[in-house]
């Protein structure tokens, strides 16, 4: 029927809105993929670092003083996170932006919103747009219960709009008396960030990229002792995302510039997920946090050394006085041993007084004057919804607040190991890896027993510490013992006929053959043998353990080689009969060609797919009969092997698609669904069929390879913890690192380290307030980099051609054009005028996405040509002072020219008698003051240059001084806009001409027809004062003079009478505006009050389903 076509068409066409480009999620990639970065953002002093310090206490059960760099923590069996604090500037948020997983997105809500929150949300729309959580802080400021339900939803709401309707907030209640957040709040926080779903971004799945969290400075000293000012080499390390990194390839980074990976080494990982590294011994202990910036774990990495802290009680001081004869080095440690106070205990003590009355300066007040947060002034964003918001709540929020403060909690009712009792106190929960929960996957659940893990800790540190001292007695033991032994002979180059480094004993480097068998078939003889010689099925040893290789060779019974021949000798040299005795011992080439020609030698295959077992009965004639046949069969087999796998890829494609259709089948019952739908999914279906065979084939490609050379091949994997070193840094990136600022290694493609002109489609942003002008320099930021350059702006017309334009269209888009590195289509854009954190206003000036690259720039812009006439004829006239020279013409023939008055024309040809005079044709004759112009199009050429941000060069990142526009320098030094009087809008005065007057022949007068003859009544009324009938006196007689009178009096009445009707019906028609504003105002109040009582009881209403709801549930 004709209701069931229209449903099937409008479930059809919701399905295509739901369509969209799949995006390539690489993450399968990695054998063990790389830690989430979680980062949080927020203004200064709203608790950034206390939340970090909050979440590394409730994952770990340690104490960070201090938070500088990344900081990588295990937050569950599977799942590690990478926490950072991002620094309260807009370099730092874009590299954020541009690299995290999840933003925690914190809010001072005493304040209200910042200007910097608005600012990160316009980052991340253009850089990708990660997940956003928002937290809102300092909740325990609010002394009213009432006013802190009213900010909650006002700043959700607002949140909301900015962010998705339904974004997760967060509310942080107040702080314990540790200074960290809440327990139960940081457990609903922890809870979320381990259940985040991230989706993979295009520019980090196309680009490999890693967060630096350690830094070092491998510059030789006698390099930097000559010139303390040279570029130095460092290294960078951390964990590896995106894609694969090879050495030699050109990466950037963000607030340094371009560079060139001079090499990348694979670490081991320094905070493996729990189970994944076997331990060492019973007292190893999972590592589950690695900070190295932060002063973890006893170390502390600077600019260019690192410290490691020693306890005290494992530190022995001397004794000794101080004696005087003793050098000044000795004494002046020995004096700071002797001190009872700490170095900062005696800085902060210290006074100094430049006069007797002056202030004492302490280093408080040295402390906060070098504070930049002491001195920001806090930009609050306001909007205009703020005014109208404040009086229209009442006490109807009472109710759907209190459930919507509690919707991003847990009950505690999954049954957890607790400590304490339920008599009301607060319950300790101890940290396990819930295995049985399907939410979080394992999520490591840490109570606040603050004291029980301080002392726990303490005792570690010291079993630690002592095991390292024995470790480090054993290990120097072993090495004093055997550093007077003899180099061993490589035995396997006596074996195998090459060394260890894959070259044989003649120093030629042999290939290995891989075959295909060798993944199906195993070799019976290879498997262990007792003492007595049997074989075991198994593959174990009679008295051996599990973990023992298949091949036993035993030297103390079996060879009569003498073990110590060996460490004996000074050489490599050994007895030919020895090295044979050692060869018939393993399986090499000798031994496989004895195993031809003796059966007994030669093991029998079991295939390992279909089972079927190969003995040894076969003799070697029919062995050299059969020998076609063989390969016959295996290439049979190859074949069946394809097929009966390309069968089976089919059938679960086919199971596949079945349980899918009866999936949808169910789950769509009820709402008209028919059979005939299911080939609705089948694109869908077949789509992940072919990415999974992909995949595949990408992960399979490379199995068969070593690491080191698929490293080499391939390069290095994502996931992977690997330490990047880099040459020829400027020496001022060593002098200025700050740990606090995040460091981004960037990966760059074979053509993005070109430069060419970079074509985007931009819009100023409608917070910006200023128009942005045409060739003023803006600060951009595009993929990893980050620079400035000069924009030309443009506007594409109706017939195609590109049109410049002085400044930007209000509410529109227009094009851009400017020098800049080779970026790829549809990458985000943004744009600013200035960096300064000080500024009031909003900071981003524009956003646009990269449309394409041109070598050549089509923009062009209006040039108007004036000319004159100087003779004239019926229809053609010389026209002068449009040109300069007779070339200029030339390029002009055949142009259309139209003069003031509309008459148009057209370019003839050039004159000789005048430079730059032409002849031209016009539709009519023209005058001699007509002024002939010619409009045209002048080619555009925008300003080649790209200036790239240095900012990490630089002590701090507001140092870093941008190029200035033309209003700021002229601002600075007082200069006045110049003004170009032809350029100057004023009026048009012409002077009126006057025209002689039409005279018509009289014997043309006779040819015309009666209606074109002058008549004689207009020749009346042309006449004019000066005339006989204008100058006569007129005299009227009494009874005219009566008359006229009389209607001057009528007149005079009639309009007194229109004048005062006019004043009545005005005061009137102001009465009854006035009487109708006030009906409408009382109208629109009832209205308002009707609308809130409607509003209340759907609130209320939603408020008792949901209840209802989480009631039937549980």
């Amino acid at each position: 029927t004709r209701a069931a076509q229209k449903k099937r068409e409008r479930r059809l066409e919701l399905q295509e809105r739901k369509l969209h480009a799949p995006l390539v999620d690489r993450s399968y990639l990695a054998e063990l993929p790389p830690p989430a970065v979680v980062s949080v953002v927020g203004p200064a002093g709203v608790g950034k670092s206390t939340l970090i310090r909050s979440l590394i206490k409730h994952y770990t059960r340690q104490n960070v003083s201090e938070i500088r760099g990344a900081v990588t923590v295990v937050s569950s069996r599977k799942q590690r996170i990478t926490l950072i604090d991002c620094p309260n500037e807009v370099t730092a948020m874009m590299d954020v932006a541009k690299v995290s997983d999840l933003v925690l997105l914190m809010i001072d809500a005493s304040f209200g919103f910042e200007m910097e929150t608005f600012e990160f949300l316009n980052i991340l729309q253009v850089h990708g747009f990660p997940k956003v959580m928002g937290v809102l802080s300092h909740l325990d400021g609010f002394k009213q219960n009432k006013k802190l339900r009213k900010t909650k939803k006002k700043l959700k709401h607002r949140f909301w709009t900015e962010v998705y309707q339904g974004a997760k907030l967060f509310y942080l209640s107040g702080l314990e008396p540790s200074g960290r957040y809440a327990q139960r709040d940081i457990h609903n926080l922890a809870r979320f960030i381990c259940n985040t779903k991230y989706r993979p971004l295009i520019w980090r799945n196309h680009h490999p990229y890693l967060l630096a969290d350690r830094f070092e400075d491998v510059t030789g000293d006698s390099k930097t002792q000559e010139d303390p000012l040279c570029n130095r080499s460092i290294s960078l390390s951390g964990y590896l995302r995106g894609t694969y990194l090879r050495a030699g390839q050109e990466a950037h980074i963000p607030g340094l510039g371009d560079i060139i990976v001079k090499s990348v080494t694979s670490m081991p990982d320094p905070c493996p997920p729990p189970g994944a590294q076997r331990k060492r011994g019973l007292g190893d202990k999972e590592k589950l946090l690695y900070a190295p910036m932060s002063e973890v774990g006893g170390i502390v990495v600077e600019k260019d050394a690192t410290y490691i802290d020693i306890a005290d009680h494992h530190v022995v001081l001397s004794k000794d006085d101080i004696d005087p004869e003793q050098g000044e080095g000795v004494q002046m440690i020995k004096s700071l041993q002797q001190s009872r106070s700490e170095l900062a205990e005696i800085v902060d003590d210290a006074r100094l007084q430049f006069f007797a009355d002056s202030k004492v300066i302490t280093s408080g007040d040295v402390d906060n004057a070098e504070n930049p947060e002491s001195s920001r002034i806090r930009r609050k964003a306001k909007f205009d919804d703020d005014l109208s918001d404040d009086d229209s709540d009442g006490n109807d929020d009472s109710d759907d607040d209190d459930s919507e403060e509690e919707e991003a909690e847990f009950s505690d009712e999954e049954g957890r190991p607790q400590v304490g009792d339920n008599d009301g106190q607060e319950r300790k929960e101890v940290p396990v890896f819930d295995e049985d929960s399907s939410d979080d996957e394992g999520v490591v659940r840490a109570g606040n027993a603050d004291t029980d893990a301080d002392s726990d800790s303490g005792d570690d540190e010291d079993a630690e510490e002592e095991a390292g001292m024995k470790w480090r007695e054993k290990a120097l033991a072993t090495a004093s013992s055997s550093a007077g032994q003899r180099r061993r002979p490589d035995l396997s180059a006596y074996v195998y006929g090459k060394n260890s480094s894959g070259k044989d004993r003649n120093g030629l480097e042999e290939k290995a053959d891989d075959t295909d068998e060798e993944d199906f078939f195993r070799l019976k003889s290879d498997l262990s043998r007792t003492n007595d010689g049997s074989v075991r099925a198994d593959g174990l040893q009679e008295n051996g353990d599990e973990g023992d290789t298949a091949l036993d060779v035993n030297f103390q019974e079996s060879a009569s080689l003498p073990i110590t021949d060996f460490a004996d000798s000074d050489n490599d040299s050994m007895d030919e009969n020895a090295i044979r005795k050692l060869r018939s011992k393993f399986v090499n080439d000798e031994t496989d060609a004895a195993a031809e020609n003796d059966n007994e030698n030669h093991g029998s295959f079991e295939d390992l797919e279909t089972g079927e077992k190969f003995g040894t009965s076969m003799s070697s004639e029919e062995e050299n009969n059969d020998e076609d046949e063989s390969e016959e069969e295996e290439q049979q087999e190859l074949v069946g092997l394809e097929a009966e796998l390309e069968a089976r890829k089919q059938r679960k494609m086919k199971n596949k698609a079945a349980f899918d259709k009866s999936y949808d089948s169910k789950k769509e019952n009820g709402k008209g669904r028919s059979d005939g739908d299911a080939e609705i999914e089948e694109p869908a279906v077949l789509q992940q069929a072919v990415s999974d065979e992909q995949k595949a084939l990408n992960t399979g490609e490379f199995n068969d390879l070593n690491p080191r050379e698929r490293e080499l091949l391939e390069g290095f994997r994502p996931g992977q913890y690997v330490t990047v070193t880099i040459e020829n840094v400027p020496c001022e990136f060593v002098r200025f690192f700050d740990a606090k600022r995040p460091v981004v290694v960037g990966g760059l493609k074979s053509s993005e380290g070109n430069s060419s002109w970079v074509q985007l489609r931009m819009k100023r942003h409608r917070w910006h307030r200023k128009v942005l002008k045409n060739f003023d320099p803006l600060i951009i930021s595009v993929g990893w980099r980050r620079f400035q350059s000069i924009p030309m702006y443009s506007i594409q017309d109706t017939n195609g051609r590109m049109r410049m334009l002085k400044y930007t269209p209000e509410h529109m888009h227009c094009m851009a054009t400017f020098w800049g590195p080779v970026i790829p289509q549809n990458t985000g854009v943004l744009c600013f005028q200035n960096l300064n954190p000080n500024t009031p206003n909003f900071r981003v000036a524009a956003t646009g996405v990269v449309l394409g690259m041109d070598q050549s720039v089509p923009v062009v812009k209006k040039l108007k040509l004036v000319g004159h006439p100087y003779k004239i004829f019926k229809k053609t006239a010389f026209i002068q002072q449009m040109f300069t020279s007779e070339l200029e013409v030339v390029k002009f023939e055949g142009a259309k020219i139209r003069t003031v008055s509309g008459i148009r024309g057209q370019i003839k040809k050039a004159l000789k008698e005048k430079p730059g005079a032409f002849r031209a044709t016009f539709e009519d004759k023209v005058v001699m003051s007509d002024i002939v112009f010619l409009r045209t199009w002048f080619p555009v050429q925008p300003k080649k240059l790209m200036n790239p941000i240095t900012s990490l060069l630089c002590e701090k990142a507001d140092e870093w001084r941008p190029m200035k526009t033309i209003a700021e320098l002229r601002r600075e030094q007082g200069l006045t806009i110049p003004v170009n009087k032809d350029s100057i809008y004023k009026d048009i005065e012409r002077k009126e001409r006057h025209f002689n007057s039409l005279k018509i022949p009289t014997s043309l007068q006779k040819a015309l027809p009666f209606a074109s003859k002058p008549k004689a009544s207009q020749a009346t009324k042309a006449k004019t004062k000066d005339t006989y009938m204008g100058k006569r006196a007129v005299v009227m007689e009494p009874e005219e003079r009566r008359l006229v009178s009389f209607q001057q009096q009528v007149n005079t009445i009639a309009k007194d009478k229109d004048r005062k009707r006019k004043a009545t019906d005005k005061a009137r028609a102001a009465e009854k505006a006035k009487k109708m504003e006030i009906a409408q105002r009382s109208l629109n109040e009832y209205r308002k009050q009707e609308k809130r009582k409607r509003h209340r009881a759907v609130g209320k209403e939603d408020a008792r389903k949901k209840a209802k709801q989480q009631a039937s549930e549980t």
